[in-house]
């Protein structure tokens, strides 16, 4: 797979080199933009997440305020919250809050009883030399692709989310490499030992790596919703470099008390169709392949979490939860502020 280069203008766009309109994929990518706040909030009800922000308090003072992802679908009433504002809790408008996440035991409970263990994978192929041969392979794509997380992980992304994909990656030197072992050790006559070695060896060269709907773009076949016309996964990352900083800003103290900034690159693309695959990192083609893949096939798997008819994207534990989450949490502050308000008040009396 050789490197190139290109930028991100007039023809050189994601999408061209491998037989996909340009325009399409940019598309789907700003379409897809919209659909991540979604994703983001059945993320966030799930895992229920700490921010932190500082705001004034009702003594004027300023302090740290905590606040649990799920306050979200809490009443104003509750919360304290008006608009935008964020309330101190000692604001006088703001009751008790009690979150229960019932959300995230649940998804757990499901994904300990789908994958306690990892399933066993056993070949049914005639000779048992060659089935012997072929285990082996698929025991090592399994280990190099991470064994029983990447299942966890695969079945946590299409609870939360409703569907996940496996996207199928082949190291190609490697594998050459050892086809190239194998034909040579075919004409020895190796032994059965020395092949285990060989398909152990081959099992690495290939990973299996689950893509979460934030990243994963699918271009669905007009003609079928159940098969893929190309894929694109895009994203943006940070990489392992720091952005310096001049002397000059530092002692204008624009940048006073940093050395650098962590630089995000702007954005990752990968295109898949059956042409072949290209990859654009912050604007520039530097991977392209156009051998395409055997049969014309994508190396992409699609698992829904219960299927929806004539929809490519299934459905999820949480979104069905988040209402029920809501009420119960709003129940159980609205009790709590009423023990609160109903407690009778304590005196210390001191005797002297």
């Amino acid at each position: 797979m050789a490197s190139v280069g290109g930028r991100l203008d007039g023809e050189a766009r994601p999408g061209a080199a491998v037989g996909l309109d340009p325009a399409l994929v940019d598309h789907l990518i700003r379409e897809h933009s919209d659909k991540c706040a979604e994703y983001t909030r059945l993320w966030a009800y799930y895992r229920n997440p700490v921010t932190h922000a500082p705001r004034l308090g009702a003594d004027g003072m300023s302090r740290s305020v905590r606040r649990l992802a799920q306050e979200a679908g809490l009443p104003g009433r509750v919360t304290g919250v008006r608009g935008d504002a964020l309330t101190d809790d000692r604001h006088a408008e703001r009751r008790e809050v009690v979150i229960e996440n019932d959300i995230a035991w649940r998804v757990h409970t499901m994904i300990d009883f789908l994958f306690g263990k990892q399933p066993a994978v056993v070949s049914t192929a005639a000779s048992e030399a060659q089935r012997d041969l072929i285990d082996e392979f698929v025991e090592s794509v399994w280990k190099a692709s991470g064994g029983l997380a990447l299942l966890q992980d695969a079945a946590l992304i299409g609870h939360v989310y409703g569907h996940v994909d496996l996207v199928v990656r082949i190291d190609e030197r490697a594998m050459n490499a050892v086809g190239r072992r194998a034909a040579k050790l075919r004409e020895s006559g190796a032994s059965i030992h020395a092949m285990r070695g060989l398909m152990r060896e081959a099992g690495r060269a290939v990973r299996i790596e689950p893509v979460a709907p934030e990243r994963g773009i699918p271009v669905i076949d007009p003609g079928d919703y159940r098969r893929l016309a190309g894929y694109v996964i895009h994203y943006e990352r940070e990489a392992n470099e720091v952005e310096r900083t001049g002397l000059v800003r530092r002692l204008t103290g624009r940048t006073r008390g940093e050395w650098g900034r962590s630089r995000r690159i702007e954005s990752y693309t990968e295109v898949f169709t059956s042409e072949g695959r290209e990859l654009w990192v912050d604007g520039e083609l530097v991977e392209k392949n156009e051998r395409g893949f055997a049969g014309g096939d994508l190396p992409v798997v699609h698992v829904q979490n219960l299927s929806q008819p004539l929809r490519y994207e299934g459905i999820g534990e949480v979104e069905p939860l988040v209402p029920l989450q809501d009420e119960l949490n709003t129940r159980l502050s609205d009790r709590a502020s009423r023990v609160t308000l109903q407690s009778f008040k304590m005196y210390l009396k001191t005797m002297i």
